[in-house]
Parts: C-alpha cells; structure tokens; sequence
C-alpha cells in the first residue's frame, strides 16, 4: 500500500482530499499532498467527474513526496486546474481513495453521493478542447441565453433555435461534444446527478451545467412541437438522434430526478435500480462490477439495498443480482438483457450462466452492433405474474415456470448493419415469407398487416408506466406518422415488383436486344480483379424479382389479374402514387367498402385525406388531385415514409424474422434459428428465445424477442381458454 494512503476511520466518515500545489508553468512538474478530513465538518473542496483512462503512458506526479501513476487524462486536467498562486484542493477518486484496499473502495462506495453532493463545485473534466467542442459549448450557452430571454415570445424562440442548428457544422459538432468519453463512464452520471453546482471543462473552456440542462430541456420542447405539427425537418431528426441516442439523455433525467420537488415521483416509479441498469449499457466502467455499484447511490431508501463487495468476481456480482430481485421483488425482468447471443465482450467470463446478463457494454454491442433494444420496463409479457423460481446457491443454474409460445419453424436473417438504401430488398423478402406462412398470428384477433407493421418498429405502449397525457399522446402520434408511412410503402414495393415482373417479361420477348454490361473478372494467379464490359440479354441487366411467382394470384384487380403483365404500364412507381394504399389493403385482403370505419387502418388513411382537405373515396380510385393542399399532402407522405424507414432500418439490425409452428411472427437476435423456442417466463417483461441443450433437458437463453400478441400479457391471458399451463425448465 502507497505510504500516503494513511488508513481512514470510517465510523468518522473520513475521507481524503488533494491539495494541488500552485505553479507558474503548465509543464512544471504536478506535486500535491492528501489530508485527512472528515466530511461532517464540510471541509471545501472541488470533486473531479472525469475518464480514468487507459493506463498507456501513465505519468509519474508526486503525491505526499512519494511518486504516484497518474494516467494522461488526469494529469492534463491537473495542469488545467492548477492555480499559479494558491493550492486548489480537490476530491479525485484514483488518488483519494487506496485502489489497492478492496474494503475501503467497498466502503467508499457507500459515501459517494455524499462526497459529490458536498462539493463546492463537481467540475467535469471533457479534455482538450477543439475547433467542434468550442462550437458546440458556444451553441449550448447561446441556446440556454435565447430560452432566458423573458422578452422573446415562444415561437420567435424556437425559430432562433432552430436558427442556431442549423449554422454550418453545428450538429457535427454537438455530435461529437457528446461523444466525447465522459459521456460514456457510468461514475458520472451519480456524479453530475446528485451535485449541487457543476461546470464542465474542456481544455481552458468552462461551461456551466445548467447551460447544458436548460439548452437540452428546450431541445426537448422543440422536438415535442415538431412532433405534434409534423414538421420534423432533417435538422430536427439529427438532433432528435443527438439527444436520444446519447448518453446524455439519461445523465440528464437523472440530475432532473435528484433535484426534483419532493412528493414528485413519477421518475422515481421509472428508477428503481432494475430501471437504472435497463438505462447504462451505454455506459463503460474500468471494473465490471461497477455497473452495478455506480447506481447504488441513485437509489432511493425504499430500493433493493446491495453491499459493494470488490473480492466478488463479476460473475458472482451478475448472477447474485438476478438472485437479489428475484427474492426481493419476484421479478426475472433483468433477464430480458440476458442470453447467448449477446456475449461479445471479452474476455469472456467464465462460469456465467446465460440467464445472468453480462452489464459491460461490448457484451451487447448496443452501440455497434445492436442500435435497438427493446425496454422490459415498457412492456409486459407475463402481465402481473410474479417470478415463481430458483436459484442454486452456486448461482449456476435457475429453475422457474415458462409458458412456451411454440417453437421456430421458419426464419429470415437481416442485414448486420441496415442502411435506408438495404430497408426496401429486406421488407420485400420480410413480407413475402409473412404472406407465405399465414394470414395472422396465433391470436386470431390480430390481423397480418398490423402484426408486421408493429414488429418491424418495435411498437411499444407506455401508458401503464403512468407517464403524463401529453408524452402519451406524443408517443401514438409518432406511431401513426409511421403506420401511414408503412401502409405507403409496402404497397410501392409490390408495385415496383410489378414494375419488375412487367420489365422482365418485356425484355424476354425482344430476344434480339443485347446490352453490353461490366463484370468483376479474378485473375487466377495474382487474385486481383478487374472490370470488364460483356455482351448479355436485356434480362441479365435487370433486377431480380423478390416476390415469389405463386404470389403473384393473391391479389386480384379490376379488369386485370394480378399475375397479367399484358398491358401493364411499365413506368415504375413513386412513394407518392395513390394506387400505393390501394395495392396495400388488397395485398392483405382489407375491404376499403365495408371494413372503412372498423380497422384502424382505413381510418387512419380516411383521416390523412381529410385532414388535407380531401374527400373519402370509397372506391378509392385515385386521387383527389382538386384538392389546394395536394402538394403539401405529398410532401408529408414522404416524410412519413422515411420515418418508418429509418426506424425499421433501426430496429432490423442484426436481428432475424421468424415464425413459430403455432402462428406467431416475431423478430429476434440474429443467431436465433429453426428449433429454437419462444417463450415467457414467469416474471420477466418481455418473450425469450430458449434453446434446448443435446441430451440433458436443460435450456439456455439465446436472448430477448418481440412477438407481437405476446407483449402485454395477451398469451397469459389466453391460458385458460387453451387449456395451458406453466411448466417448469431449467436454465444454465
């Protein structure tokens, strides 16, 4: 042990500062000294929120005399915050606590919140600073300044703001503002959320946090606006993507969490500690056990109490967790984020069962590899059946109840990384291989086409978290935006097949046309390849057809079958052509005639044209091209197209379609496969994906699916009436 880690009285809630030696140049030397303090006296100190680290060209400072490893990052944000004059004293965690001392690091755990908290300031050490963090600190203070601004009116601030966004290289610099690793350590957001006053510092740049607070609730307003009007321009939707898709979304509620008004607790309903760890596989930590024990801090007195234990493998932590909400709160939720297929971090580490999740953040690739996951905290699948299971006392193995959907007869991989040009070849195979299973899903009351439309975006409903009216209605109105976008195109894409079909067939009477075409040739010896003009048909240069030749009967239209290329036009559709819904409702049998004020669909078609002044056509034969607001109608029809498209590109990533032998459609991880079940167990928010093991009747866990008619507790419903039961299984 370092001699200046003189031992703590911990009953006295002792704790270390760091008084930072003043100096005159950058480059002198870093010299400081530890005192010991007990925090009940208020001693005044700055607490650094900062990244450890790799420990790559570590740096010698002295710390009491003694010579002490100080990693890059930490020693370029000491000279940051040395004073020329007077000593700075500062509460940094590498340094004033013993790293060596497992008890003592268990517990000062316990004292974090409290150390933070008793902060003068909490300064958040970004790094240096560069031409994009500068921009991006000067948008967050001039956006916080606009919404401050008691004498411009609301609208004129939003245009302002907008305004703002939309200067050259403004979002490529927000972008990469939260980026930037603090964002990503799972210590700061206890850290930034329970301080009383905080700054942020990149290079010699400060910028207070309530900048960032304020600027980032105002963005949120924004958003909300444009979500309500449908006016979501791409600036907009990169900011949404900034916002949401960062870190910086959940450090922020956390702060709002800590700060709020006591007797508000909607958000402590939503932050329990199985909520918080659902919230931090963005996150990275230097120990894999604190992505549990980062969170302790956070939670209020009522949560499950967990004891730091740092002589605990990750392993034993992971598993006992799982084992800790089971028997406090009868709850398998956790398991949701469990599985097979989502072990990609390394080192792997041994002996952990697939039903214990494995927190660090490359285990699942959120970030990388799996962009969307589904929240158990937004659904549930096994309505309020509590966890009837256990588990071994060497966390080995858990035995609990499984309701079983059935098991995978067929299934469709997507792409590993989804672009918007890969989304309309992969919705064609996906709804081809739909129409060729069944017409619905093993729940008879949920028709094919919202079954698809709600799996391929992941629809979620969080009305039964008791979120306010308004976030509610924001939420469905998004989902609409959506659906009227897939209805659009699903439709094109069986026309374009049309298109095709009628190309091909074309092409295949003129036998005498030939097109000179460039291929890849491989030379044998050297390998390298190079391109090369040939002669071939006309047939050869096309694209090839998706949809398989028996479909082509399914649908029948007026005066031509579906299958009849005689005649057809050869002009290829637009996204914004009429006969789109048309070709939509017939793909799936809908009865635009009788059908029109019963499914939600055709409702919702009926209310897009008469929101734009259209009148309903029943026969649906074209459209009303009269109408003053045609063009904008269009315009908003392809903005909702390419929501839905972004969203499922989203979702499909590295995931696999799949129908099981009772009916189901669902999507899950890319390594599930034929003879894989789906299941529900008992406790656990959303369906499984199990496979069993040769030969021993044990299950492991392949990971999380979503099966639409399965995700809010519809199939446990339907027990009885199917005469089903529980059974038990036993996972490893």
């Amino acid at each position: 042990m370092p001699s200046f880690h003189e031992p703590l009285n911990h009953n006295n809630r002792e704790i270390r500062v760091l008084e930072l030696n003043p100096a005159s140049d950058t480059e002198d030397a870093i010299r400081c000294n530890l005192k010991t303090v007990p925090l009940a006296k208020e001693p005044e100190y700055f607490a650094l929120s900062y990244v450890w680290g790799d420990s790559y060209g570590q740096q010698s400072i002295s710390v009491n005399g003694t010579p002490f490893q100080a990693t890059r990052n930490l020693c370029t944000a000491l000279r940051r915050m040395r004073n020329d004059a007077f000593p700075v004293t500062l509460w940094i965690d590498a340094i004033c606590i013993n790293q060596d001392d497992n008890e003592e690091k268990s517990r000062k755990i316990r004292m974090m919140r409290d150390i933070y908290q008793s902060a003068a300031i909490v300064i958040i050490w970004l790094g240096e600073r560069d031409i994009d963090s500068y921009k991006a600190m000067e948008t967050l203070f001039a956006t916080a300044k606009i919404g401050k601004n008691p004498n411009l009116q609301e609208n004129f601030k939003q245009e302002l703001i907008l305004h703002g966004l939309q200067q050259d290289g403004v979002l490529t610099a927000l972008g990469k503002f939260f980026q930037r690793p603090w964002w990503n350590r799972v210590w700061v957001i206890q850290e930034a959320a329970v301080a009383q006053r905080a700054m942020f510092l990149c290079g010699d740049k400060p910028l207070d946090w309530r900048c960032f607070l304020d600027t980032y609730l105002l963005w949120t307003e924004v958003l909300r606006r444009a979500v309500q009007s449908n006016q979501l321009s791409p600036t907009l939707q990169y900011l949404k993507h900034i916002i949401d898709g960062t870190s910086a979304r959940v450090i922020m509620w956390q702060h709002v969490r800590m700060h709020q008004p006591a007797g508000l607790s909607q958000l402590e309903s939503m932050y329990g500690l199985q909520g918080m760890l659902e919230e931090s596989w963005n996150f990275d930590s230097t120990d894999p056990r604190d992505k549990v024990y980062a969170w302790l801090g956070l939670l209020i007195d009522t949560d499950i109490a967990i004891e730091p234990n740092y002589d605990a493998t990750p392993t034993q932590v992971y598993a006992a967790l799982v084992k800790t909400f089971l028997e406090r709160e009868q709850s398998l939720r956790l398991i949701a984020f469990t599985g097979s297929a989502v072990r990609e971090a390394r080192p792997l580490f041994e002996g952990l069962p697939t039903w214990a999740p494995d927190l660090r953040r490359d285990a699942r690739g959120i970030a990388e590899h799996a962009p969307y996951w589904l929240r158990p905290k937004s659904y549930t699948a096994s309505a309020d059946e509590l966890a009837s299971a256990t588990i071994s006392d060497d966390l080995k193995s858990l035995e609990t109840d499984c309701l079983m959907l059935g098991k995978i007869d067929s299934s469709e991989g997507c792409a590993n990384e989804m672009k918007v040009n890969d989304v309309e070849d992969t919705l064609c195979h996906l709804l081809y291989f739909a129409l060729s299973r069944t017409s619905t899903v093993a729940s008879s009351a949920v028709p094919l086409h919202d079954t698809l439309f709600r799996t391929f975006v992941y629809y979620w409903d969080d009305q039964h978290l008791g979120l306010s009216a308004e976030r509610y209605q924001s939420q469905q109105l998004d989902m609409q935006h959506m659906m009227l976008g897939y209805m659009a195109y699903i439709g094109y894409l069986d026309r374009v097949q049309d298109h095709l079909e009628a190309s091909h067939t074309q092409a295949a009477q003129d036998t005498k046309v030939y097109l000179f075409r460039t291929i890849e040739v491989r030379d044998p010896t050297t390998g390298e390849t190079s391109r090369t003009a040939v002669l071939g048909s006309a047939t050869d240069t096309l694209p090839k057809m998706i949809r398989p030749a028996w479909l082509t009967s399914r649908v029948s239209r007026a005066g031509d079958s579906y299958g009849d290329t005689v005649g057809r036009s050869s002009s290829k559709p637009t996204l914004s052509d009429y006969e789109n819904f048309v070709r939509f409702f017939q793909l799936f049998g809908m009865d635009t005639t009788n059908s029109s004020e019963n499914d939600s669909y055709i409702c919702l078609w009926r209310d897009f044209l008469s929101e734009h002044d259209c009148s309903w056509t029943r026969d649906m034969q074209d459209w009303p091209h009269k109408s003053d607001s045609l063009k904008t109608m269009l315009s908003t029809l392809k903005n909702r197209v390419q929501r839905f498209n972004v969203r499922f590109a989203t979702v499909s990533q590295r995931k696999a379609f799949f129908h099981t032998d009772s009916g189901y459609f669902g999507l899950g991880l890319k390594p599930t496969r034929v003879g894989d079940y789906v299941c529900i167990l008992r406790g656990c928010s959303v369906p499984l994906i199990v496979r069993e093991q040769d030969g021993n009747g044990r299950f492991e866990v392949v990971g999380q699916c979503y099966v639409w008619g399965a995700m809010y507790g519809e199939a446990i419903v339907r027990m009885s009436e199917k005469n089903q039961k529980w059974e038990s299984l036993t996972f490893v």
